[in-house]
Formats: structure tokens, sequence, C-alpha cells
């Protein structure tokens, strides 16, 4: 522990050195605020213009191969955020004889110029992290994701997202394990009329 007379110098020069780095001027690198608050590509594009193509309401019937198989169905809303920037999918159903909600986000980052999206659901607490990339302009998106498993370690799949028709869409998520045995879940959306 301090003695009394060192924490008192602690407490005094501690805020004056925090001034004196403020006051200090250009020779401190701060942050762009206007970066911060919108940078140069926030306009939504035509990749944006795509995915929002995908708002609306949808049935889904899901197959799982590999390890475990079976079929589900459910439903799925998607619907823009943002004014065009995002895309959020809202979907209920059944996974294996058991109820599930999930909440996904798709974007385009403009900067990156790459597709990236975000995956929950109440079958776990992680957050799975999306990145992919487009060769044919959007039509079919390969994306590379992954969470954080139990040992600490990334647990990678890769998910692609492919246009089936104006009304209709798929998209298969593929897991990637070490022992190379790959399962994988085909879920097709169909636009309710």
């Amino acid at each position: 522990m301090l003695p009394v007379r060192s924490m008192m110098k602690v407490t005094f020069l501690l805020p004056v050195g925090i001034l004196c780095a403020l006051s200090a001027g250009p020779s401190i690198h701060p942050v762009d605020l206007r970066s911060a608050v919108q940078d140069e590509g926030g306009a939504p594009g035509p990749e944006h213009e795509r995915l929002m193509k995908l708002a609306g309401k949808y049935t889904t019937v899901a197959k799982m191969s590999g390890g475990m198989s079976g079929e589900s169905t459910g439903e799925a809303t998607f619907t823009t955020l943002l004014g065009g920037r995002f895309l959020l999918q809202e979907e209920k159903g059944t996974m294996l004889g058991h109820p599930f909600e999930a909440r996904k986000t798709y974007g385009f980052n403009s900067q990156a110029k790459k597709y990236e999206g975000t995956w929950t659901y109440t079958g776990s607490t992680a957050m799975m992290m999306l990145s992919g990339t487009s060769a044919d302009s959007g039509k079919t998106i390969k994306f590379s994701a992954s969470y954080e498993g139990a040992s600490g370690r990334a647990s990678p799949f890769e998910i692609v997202m492919t246009e089936l028709g104006p009304d209709k869409f798929s998209i298969t998520m593929t897991s990637k394990p070490e022992d190379g045995k790959p399962s994988s879940l085909e879920t097709v959306y169909t636009r309710k009329k």
C-alpha cells in the first residue's frame, strides 16, 4: 500500500497529467469525430439496394445434413434498418423438435467493400460474426463466419446466401470442424403472397 504522502502526489499529479495531455494539441492524435459520425461511404449503394429487396415476410423450410439430419419449418421477417443501410432478419421455427428464435443482421461495408453480419439465436449466448464477398453483384454472397466456443477457439463456418428467384432464396451454413466431417443446414425462404 502506498504511504499517504505518495497517494496525495498521485491524486494531484494524475489530473494534472491528463490536463497537460489534453492541452497538448495536435501532437496527440485525436479521433476525427467526422469519420466517427459519418464516413464518406455512408450512403447506401447498389449492394444495399439488392439486400433491401429481401424485405418482407417468408415461410422457411430447413434441412440438415451431416452429423444430424432432419427438416423443420418456420417463418421469417426481413426489415430494412437505418435508411436502407442494414437488413434485420427475425425468424421463428423449430429445430430438431425444439422451438427457436433468431435475430440476424446483414449489411455492406462500403469502405471495406465487404458484406458483414451478425447472427444470434435462442440456442446460444454467442454472437456469430460474418464477413463476405460476392462475385456476381450480390446474387450469391459467400461469408466466412465464426463464434468463440467453450475452448476459447473460434468455431468456423461458411455461410452462402443464394438468390433462387425474385421471391425465393436460400442460406446454407456449413460447419468446418477440425475432424473434417462437416454438417450443413440449408434454409429456403419463400416470400408470402
